[in-house]
């Protein structure tokens, strides 16, 4: 099956939207590589940015989601301390403190 296109979701997404793969790409001065964008995603709930709106998925039927991320909600969670405290709370944890 195809995926949804951006352009289809919303016109309020304009050309906001881009791929994990497209992100990675187009700043590759923020993260080292596609795969630490994927880990920040996959664990959007815990690092914020679900609470963002950073991170848009589009059901297909019987697919899994189609995962976008909202650049302009993106550079927001990363201004109010998104990277810095999930990496904060990911080494805590690492070392057994507090979450």
């Amino acid at each position: 099956m195809s995926q949804s296109s951006p352009a289809l979701l919303s016109p309020e997404y304009g050309d906001s939207l881009m791929t994990v793969a497209q992100f990675a790409a187009r700043y590759p001065h923020l993260y080292k590589n596609t795969h630490r964008v994927r880990w920040l995603v996959r664990d959007r709930t815990t690092n914020g940015l679900t609470q963002f709106g950073a991170v848009v998925e589009v059901f297909n039927a019987g697919d899994r989601p189609a995962i976008y991320i909202h650049v302009p909600s993106w550079f927001a969670w990363m201004q109010a301390g998104g990277s810095q405290g999930s990496r904060q709370r990911s080494q805590r944890a690492a070392i057994g403190g507090a979450p």
